[in-house]
């Protein structure tokens, strides 16, 4: 009974542990998105102010 329920917080330990990575590459990947569609939004904004300019 006791060996069970180890095997159950283990296996409970074990799924945290991996939704928590997920979580985490999930996060990271939204972070890298964003940083594509800023620096695109940037140089976008800069490329009509130069035309602007010239």
């Amino acid at each position: 009974m006791q060996n069970m329920q180890f095997f159950m917080i283990l296996t409970v330990v074990q799924f945290l542990a991996v939704v928590n990575m997920a979580i985490s590459i999930w996060i990271v990947t939204l972070i890298k998105i964003n940083n594509v569609v800023l620096v695109v939004h940037m140089k976008k904004q800069l490329e009509r102010q130069m035309f602007i300019f010239h």
